[in-house]
């Protein structure tokens, strides 16, 4: 038994149980999905708990000095993977961002993700302490380049969430209000200049459709109206484990992947939805505290932008599935279906659990300058 738990010496007990938690809650609910939708999602998601696992404690093992030494490798990984996706990639509904190798596939933009954080977290320091202008402006420069090789594909809800990161992390890092003020009239006339010319005509139905669901209700509009309807079916203890109609009667769409919160809920009931929460809440807070305890400026903002990342993320996926916001296809962290996301999230916790073994030694990378 010591030797089983010798690779997790040194890590956060409490962030690692609020990531295991919410897997746990993804395979069940995966599993009672795949009474009436097969097998296959369900090995998939065994098979990448498996290799996350592999993949966090190795990333656990590594220094964050190392990783913020790496920091243009990153960026360069990142933007050849957005790219070589676009050259190279399967479509699939019209949005060419997976590598398909087969029985799996693999979606860059889910790295890219992390990928993006380690830059970001690696430049704007130098802002925070110096109000350096040039690191605004290379963050911005490196998110724009991301930003548009997602967009390409065309991915709207990555591109979105990627934005949030950046905008988030530039706030964090004490740009003034008015350049931030700015930044947002900027988006706002991008996001117009997208709408016109850029979005596809299915992203714009998806956006008019949320405004009103009736607008097409056996079409784009079933989704979400059959996710509230699995939502409010739940009650306080649910319909019990592979028992709730909409699931079960597949009357729910894509039920293991975007619309997993609400299989979770039907089943389990509003327990499950505080359970999910609390879980939620509990790896926030663990990535708060290793905020403040962080040894230098890079770790401090790589907890703060692990934070934002899954609290968007999760605000993103548990709002399509009550009617709060359009259905983006953003996967709930470490719960829904999809290889790529565990494991990128996965990684992402194994780097954490680094900066948790940093700081508990004392070890800074330069002193506080980052």
């Amino acid at each position: 038994m010591t030797r089983i738990l010798a690779p997790f010496r040194g890590m956060d007990g409490w962030l690692l149980a609020g990531v295991m938690l919410l897997a746990l809650f993804g395979v069940v609910a995966i599993w009672s999905a795949s009474f009436v939708r097969g097998q296959t999602e369900l090995v998939k998601q065994l098979i990448a708990i498996g290799i996350g696992a592999v993949v966090m404690i190795a990333a656990a093992s590594a220094h964050p000095r190392s990783i913020f030494r790496l920091r243009y490798v990153f960026a360069l990984a990142g933007v050849l993977a957005l790219a070589g996706v676009l050259m190279f990639g399967a479509a699939v509904n019209g949005t060419r961002g997976w590598f398909d190798l087969g029985s799996f596939t693999i979606q860059p933009v889910e790295f890219a993700k992390i990928s993006l954080l380690v830059v970001l977290a690696a430049i704007l320091p130098l802002h925070a302490r110096l109000r350096s202008l040039r690191a605004v402006v290379g963050a911005s420069v490196v998110t724009a380049a991301y930003v548009l090789l997602v967009l390409i594909q065309p991915d709207l809800g990555s591109a979105a969430l990627l934005l949030a990161l950046w905008a988030a992390m530039l706030l964090a890092s004490g740009v003034p209000r008015r350049h931030i003020i700015l930044l947002f009239i900027l988006a706002v006339l991008a996001g117009g200049l997208s709408w016109q010319f850029g979005f596809e005509e299915y992203q714009r139905e998806r956006v008019l459709t949320f405004l009103d669901p009736s607008r097409d209700p056996q079409g784009r509009g079933y989704n979400v109206t059959q996710a509230q309807i699995a939502v409010g079916s739940g009650g306080f203890f649910g319909a019990g484990f592979a028992s709730g109609s909409q699931n079960q009667l597949r009357f729910l769409p894509v039920s293991q992947t975007d619309f997993i919160f609400a299989v979770i809920v039907e089943e389990l009931g509003l327990l499950s939805a505080v359970a999910v929460f609390g879980a939620l809440l509990l790896i926030l807070h663990r990535l708060s505290r290793l905020a403040r305890n962080a040894p230098d400026d890079f770790t401090q903002f790589l907890a703060i932008g692990a934070g934002v990342l899954i609290a968007v993320e999760s605000f993103i996926a548990i709002g399509g599935n009550i009617g709060l916001i359009p259905v983006t296809g953003i996967t709930l962290p470490f719960v829904s279906a999809g290889g790529s996301s565990l494991i990128s999230h996965l990684a992402l916790i194994g780097l954490l659990q680094g900066v948790h073994r940093a700081a508990a030694r004392g070890a800074a990378l330069h002193g506080r300058s980052g």
